[in-house]
């Protein structure tokens, strides 16, 4: 499994470098308040338990608002760009760990965020249709987060 990872951030590291820290680089702390402030528009789902499946089977279509409404071309969020540039992939989404959140844990994935990495996918040679490449930036995010849960659930 170790090895599957490596391979799949490798691949990541080619395909989209400004995506990770450059070395000797940090990513600045995010006080919960502020992130829950500064994110309004979360994509409406709750929280996704441990299955047997990894990650757990998700139809991106079902939980993605109007993902028809997205132009075919997709334009760079530069705000977006910005609060990756110093929150990292926390302004994309995240995993509010059970242990500390008891009424609002779960993962949430903000629908720019969606959008922008989807752009990024585009702009790094993935050729496909807009929706499949909101679907593939849908489930990098999801995956990601979940690693946090799983993470979260095995201390």
């Amino acid at each position: 499994m170790i090895e599957v990872i490596r391979e799949i951030i490798d691949s990541l590291k080619k395909r989209v470098p400004e995506a990770f820290l450059k070395e000797g680089e940090e990513l600045p702390e995010i006080p919960i308040k502020e992130k829950l402030e500064r994110v309004a528009e979360p994509v409406p789902f709750n929280r996704f338990y441990l299955t047997e499946e990894f990650p757990p089977h998700i139809d991106p279509s079902d939980l993605i608002p109007a993902i028809s409404d997205v132009p075919e071309e997709l334009q760079e969020d530069k705000e977006v760009r910005k609060e990756v540039e110093k929150y990292g992939t926390d302004a994309l989404g995240w995993y509010q760990p059970f242990h500390f959140f008891e009424s609002s844990w779960g993962i949430f994935i903000r629908w720019r965020g969606i959008k922008f990495l989807a752009y990024l996918l585009n702009k790094n040679g993935q050729k496909e249709s807009y929706v499949e490449l909101m679907k593939h930036a849908f489930k990098l995010i999801h995956s990601h987060e979940y690693f946090h849960f799983l993470t979260e659930w095995a201390t």
